[in-house]
């Protein structure tokens, strides 16, 4: 055993170039590998610990059921643990910034039981005093006994700062353009005249779990209302997107390393038939010979696996980076990530690596042990039917499913986008052999070279591997342009069709009188239209067993707001007129929150909002396209505010007579005065677009991963193809071919095989294109996806740039040629 160690280590340490072949290729594979399966895990942490540390680790939070006020003494609280009442409201910082204020009324105890870090704890803080963290001082440059100025409830009131307190509890989120600012309980209730009454209650439970506790809560109170603080399904589905692109990548990638290993192990074979003859010379069976290629293969395996694994961690370390809130403050969280993922990514690498190398290994097997101990490789010039017809059939069949748009495509969408580049690679083959001898016939009287170039790269499996490599590695590249493009050409088409000339965003005083009053500001400006205001309201909720958003729109206005969902033409304007007649008692659905659950047209189903429930008819079913991907659950606002108390304002939209730089100051000023941002719709528009850029940017670097992959497995079956045919070219250059000649053909190989990669992909990008809509649908990004083929020129001409440059190292061995070496044995 320490022989066949000894010589495995040493073959492989003999061509390094091929030994970070495959370890890349491995390592890139096992990298995305637990990408995919821990992402979930590790945004779901980024997104859940500054939540947790900002409630302070509490678990349910109780409305009321009448006007958001409740009276603690009135509650039977049984079911709970650490009971925390208090007063919660929204500010702003009466500086230039107009930064917001989390403003908090807390009792003495909460007081007492922070970490203070300037100020008297054992004191406290007076009436007219409140508490900053140590960020927010350093931040915004305050000391004990400043004074702050805060809009509350239409009112500046004045504080002064009494107290520091350390990073924690509902100081841990604060950044510069939003910190948290805590008064006595008693000071917050004076300012909006609540008595002794409440607007936030939060709680343990006491009970075995959360869940029991809430639900004997709410069966023993009828005035109030509990429910968890983290809609852990909301914030799960909002991360599946993330992973879904990764397993798209994954998918791809382990493809393409299945070939590169396949051709290393090729190559690695037939460079070994001396030494493994000389090992059947001495005694030893194929078994044997088997195991010590099975032995190197897990070798690499472990070798990739090792540093896949490391990649892996370090890709869910950017997650965790990139989702965190705090990271301009050097605060990341602890990354954490369960050590089963290391073994997972080091068996999955062995495995990948083990089975991808089973075909060549087998083959070598079969080999004669004659022709192994003269060094002569077998070439097989079979070329059966069987896979040309599962080809065409199965392209035949997914081609028909995607034309006639059948309910399962959708759903089945990236099962049969693999299944079609497979047709296609089993369909190539044949149509090469059929037209190969048709087209050399015609071109060996204009150029003998040029014609045996062609006639090469069909009769030889490494060169049609690269045609293989070829149509992933373009492929990768055509999908991820297509997806941009269409994504820009969507997103600019939305924007021109939408009736607006400016909108209110990011608004921090969410209390519904301060929106009133910021409506009204905004009504009373001459050079906007008042009957153009409206808003939409944002928030998440659950249609039956349904999770989604919930977005509040004013039935009346919507349909010219939005023209780009279609509301005024077809059976779209027949369900929403059926909305319009009906607000109270109907809901507009899009088709992808429909298909999660099979939500039909006309069936009465409870949705549920902030912990309160009431029955809706679902007036229709409508394609929601890319507007919030396509994902939604369209409601009056009206419903939203009287039926489920809730009263978040996403944006308010309005139209104007003329638009201008000084009108857009003055809006400007109106809307910071309530803590908001105006954007015109050109500014939406390139927000978007720079969004959809970024997403873009990302996925470019996989297509040139998957690039950088081909060009290798394309050098290392170019190698093999010439170490294959290296007696027939000795044998051409004995009957007169000149090594110039020989390169050349070597060149024309190359771009004979780019040729007939293009011929392939040209018309099956319209199906690719088809698909990848299918895909976007089904992971909750519906986006129209074009094939141009005027497009692909650039992608096509660096696919041939690529091909030149793997062939040069192949040029320049075939020029060290032996004639009389390579046909001593003829």
């Amino acid at each position: 055993m320490n022989i066949f160690m000894k010589f495995i280590g040493k073959s492989m340490l003999e061509r390094k170039t091929r030994l970070i072949l495959l370890v890349f290729a491995i390592a890139m594979s096992t990298a995305l590998f637990i990408g995919s399966i821990g992402a979930v895990e590790t945004g779901l942490d980024s997104f859940i610990k500054p939540i947790t540390a900002s409630f302070e680790g509490m678990e349910i939070r109780i409305e009321s059921e009448e006007n958001g006020l409740m009276d603690i003494s009135k509650m039977d609280t049984r079911s709970l643990d650490r009971v925390n009442a208090y007063v919660s409201s929204q500010g702003i910082y009466q500086t230039d910034n107009l930064e917001t204020v989390n403003f908090y009324g807390m009792d003495h105890d909460w007081t007492q039981s922070k970490n203070w870090i300037e100020g008297d704890m054992n004191t406290g803080i007076t009436k007219h005093q409140a508490l900053i963290s140590q960020r927010t001082k350093e931040e915004l440059n305050l000391q004990i006994g400043d004074t702050v100025e805060v809009l509350l409830g239409g009112n500046i009131e004045t504080f002064e700062i009494g107290g520091i307190i350390d990073l924690e509890g509902v100081f841990y989120t604060d950044t510069k353009e939003q910190f948290s600012l805590v008064v006595p309980l008693v000071t917050a209730q004076e300012i909006f005249d609540m008595g002794n009454l409440v607007n936030r209650v939060t709680a343990t439970s006491s009970m075995d779990s959360t869940e029991l506790g809430i639900t004997t809560f709410n069966e023993n109170n009828r005035d109030f209302h509990a429910q968890e603080i983290l809609d852990m399904e909301g914030a799960q589905a909002q991360i599946t997107q993330i992973t879904s692109i990764f397993y798209g990548m994954l998918i791809i990638v382990v493809l393409m390393s299945s070939f590169i290993i396949y051709g290393s192990f090729k190559l690695l074979i037939t460079e070994r038939l001396p030494i493994i003859g000389t090992f059947f010379s001495q005694g030893a069976t194929k078994g044997n010979v088997r195991r010590i290629l099975y032995m190197e293969s897990g070798l690499y395996g472990i070798l990739g696996g090792i540093i896949g694994s490391g990649l892996g961690i370090g890709i869910l370390y950017l997650i965790h980076y990139l989702l965190a809130p705090l990271r301009d403050y050097g605060i990341i969280g602890n990354f954490e990530f369960e050590t089963s993922l290391i073994l997972s990514g080091l068996i999955f690498a062995v495995l990948l690596s083990m089975i991808s190398c089973t075909v060549p290994i087998i083959k070598a097997g079969r080999m004669q042990v004659k022709n192994i101990i003269l060094n002569i490789e077998e070439q097989n010039h079979k070329k059966g039917v069987a896979g040309f017809i599962i080809g065409v059939l199965l392209l035949l069949g997914i081609t028909v499913s995607v034309y006639m748009e059948l309910d399962f495509v959708i759903n089945l969408s990236a099962l049969m986008l693999l299944g079609s580049v497979i047709s296609i690679i089993l369909i190539y083959p044949r149509v090469l052999s059929f037209c190969t001898p048709k087209i050399f016939n015609g071109m060996k009287s204009f150029s003998g070279t040029t014609a045996l170039g062609l006639h090469n790269v069909e009769s030889s499996k490494s060169l049609r591997g690269n045609i293989t490599l070829l149509i992933m590695s373009i492929l990768a590249m055509v999908a991820i342009n297509s997806v941009s493009t269409s994504l820009q050409s969507v997103v600019m088409d939305a924007f021109t069709d939408m009736n607006h000339d400016y909108s209110v965003e990011q608004i921090r005083m969410q209390d519904p009188e301060s929106i009133e009053s910021l409506k009204d500001s905004l009504a009373a400006h001459p050079n906007i239209l008042e009957d153009s205001l409206h808003e939409i309201m944002l928030g998440y909720g659950k249609l039956d067993t349904t999770n989604g958003l919930v977005m509040g729109i004013d039935p009346k206005m919507y349909r010219d707001f939005n023209p780009y969902l279609g509301f005024d033409e077809g059976d779209t304007r027949i369900i929403y007129e059926r909305f319009l007649n009906d607000p109270e008692g109907k809901i507009i659905v899009s088709k992808n929150t429909a298909a999660i659950n099979g939500i039909q047209e006309g069936e009465i189903l409870p949705l549920e909002v902030d912990g309160r429930v009431k029955d809706f008819e679902v007036a229709g079913i409508v394609d929601g396209k890319l507007y919030y991907n396509g994902s939604f659950i369209m409601i009056d606002n009206r419903q939203l505010r009287d039926s489920f108390h809730y009263s978040y304002t996403d944006s308010i939209y309005f139209n104007v007579e003329e638009m201008n730089e000084a009108f857009s100051e003055e809006i400007e000023e109106i809307s910071r005065a309530f803590g908001a941002r105006v954007m015109s719709v050109d500014a939406s528009l390139e927000r978007n677009l720079d969004g959809n850029r970024q997403m873009m940017n990302i996925l470019s670097v996989f297509s040139i991963m998957a690039v950088v992959i081909g060009a290798f497995g394309a050098l290392n079956n170019i190698i093999i193809s010439f170490i294959q045919r290296k007696k027939d070219l000795a044998i051409l250059s004995s009957l007169g071919m000149t090594q110039r000649q020989r390169s050349r053909m070597i060149y024309i190989e190359s771009a004979v095989t780019v040729l007939w990669a293009i011929l392939f992909i040209t018309p099956y990008g319209y199906l690719m294109a088809r698909l990848i809509t299918a895909l976007t649908t089904m992971i909750g990004l519906p986006i129209p996806i074009e094939f141009h083929i005027a497009g692909m020129i650039p992608f096509f001409l660096a696919a041939f740039l690529l091909f030149i440059l793997a062939t040069l190292p192949v040029v320049l061995k075939s020029r060290k040629l032996s004639v009389i070496r390579e046909i001593q044995y003829e």
